[in-house]
């Protein structure tokens, strides 16, 4: 992983270092901009829970504790979702904006693709969301509330092990396959990464 991350530096500080997560650090992000967000996540997730149940109906069994924690994860960060729109009076029941539209509808397509592109799609997605978080605007503490609270979520310490073994999971599944289909899983985590940058952006526009 760590060999791909260096060859594609550029492409991922674009989607680890964008403005929306340095602005929720130093709080000077808009409201409008951030429950655009929030909403609009609230969604993605959705769709990727669905994603990771069909990840794990591919995988072998030695794979399952993994991804069956990441499902039971997501399962919880679904109510607290909930309970995080509920607070600020938002309604789950809107537009799905083009940013978040077109990430989803990549992810869906995934859903055909050999085992171990899709185990690498759910670990660059998840790696996103860790790194931004945890490293995209300095220290998860040092974030203005109430974003400290969403900071410290995702870039915890656990989150990023829980990330590490998914890496883990990836590197295993590679291993033995053909050079086309390691080709296609980085092809794939390049996407991520480009589509991360148009949701932040997509928020940020707001």
């Amino acid at each position: 992983m760590q060999a791909y991350l260096k060859s594609k530096k550029q492409l991922w500080d674009e989607a680890l270092y964008h403005p929306f997560i340095k602005a929720c650090s130093d709080g000077s992000i808009r409201k409008s901009q951030f429950e655009a967000w929030l909403v609009q996540d609230n969604i993605y997730v959705l769709e990727f829970m669905r994603f990771m149940a069909q990840t794990l109906a591919h995988a072998p069994p030695e794979h399952y504790s993994v991804l069956i924690s990441g499902l039971s994860a997501l399962d919880s960060e679904l109510d607290w979702y909930k309970e995080k729109l509920a607070e600020r009076g938002l309604s789950r029941d809107v537009e799905v904006l083009p940013g978040c539209n077109t990430y989803i509808k990549m992810m869906q397509s995934f859903a055909d693709k050999p085992y171990p592109v899709q185990i690498m799609a759910v670990w660059a997605i998840e790696y996103a969301y860790s790194e931004a978080w945890a490293t995209g605007a300095g220290d998860p503490d040092d974030f203005k509330a109430p974003y400290n609270e969403f900071a410290n979520r995702w870039g915890s310490k656990p989150f990023r092990e829980y990330v590490d073994q998914l890496a883990q999971k990836a590197q295993e599944a590679l291993q033995g396959t053909s050079k086309e289909v390691r080709k296609e899983a980085e092809a794939v985590c390049d996407k991520i990464a480009s589509y991360e940058v148009d949701f932040w952006q997509m928020a940020f526009d707001a």
